[in-house]
């Protein structure tokens, strides 16, 4: 028994993560569709942690642990886009602006622009709500898509995002534009 618990569950000692057996996986994946309230449920639940992962690690990126922070998104990375995608189709841009700043620190720190213009581009145009806190966070996206979009050499598309973001932000008369925001913009 504890031969085949070993082959089925297996925990790494040095990073304290753990792999189930992909037969097993499958079948649990396969029990988890037959109930769509349960396979809900998993994923929401799936998405909350990850959005809190994200937090979590946000100041952690900008400080003395910014190493090992940036290896624990890099190993997570999957399940945080997996969480962001979930996210964004839910709308829900409280949970996205949650990890938008720890992400934007991701992209920057690992020096992958190109993918983080698509990342924040993907999330900006599937925000489709005209909601108040919905046309914040896609501002809010946009912003940090022209960051990256300047970086890599595109400063009048850059501009022209940054510009758009602003002039939303400014009409929904929120006094609270965050300075990563403004950065991104400058």
């Amino acid at each position: 028994s504890q031969l085949v618990d070993k082959a089925l569950l297996r925990r790494d000692p040095n990073s304290g993560r753990y792999s189930i057996h992909e037969l097993l996986r499958q079948y649990a994946e396969e029990q988890l569709v037959r109930s769509s309230e349960l396979e809900h449920a998993a994923h929401e639940a799936h998405a909350k942690y990850f959005a809190d992962f994200m937090k979590a690690r946000e100041i952690a990126l900008h400080d003395h642990r910014g190493k090992t922070a940036l290896l624990e998104v890099e190993a997570d990375f999957d399940n945080i886009r997996i969480a962001w995608n979930y996210w964004t189709n839910k709308q829900d841009a409280y949970r996205l602006l949650e990890s938008s700043s720890a992400l934007w620190q991701y992209f920057e720190l690992r020096g992958s622009y190109l993918p983080a213009i698509q990342y924040f581009g993907d999330a900006a145009q599937k925000l489709t709500g005209n909601e108040p806190d919905v046309l914040w966070a896609r501002a809010e996206l946009r912003a940090r898509q022209a960051w990256f979009a300047c970086l890599i050499g595109l400063p009048d598309e850059g501009l022209r995002m940054a510009q758009e973001s602003i002039q939303t932000l400014s009409q929904l008369n929120k006094q609270e534009i965050s300075v990563e925001v403004l950065t991104c913009a400058i």
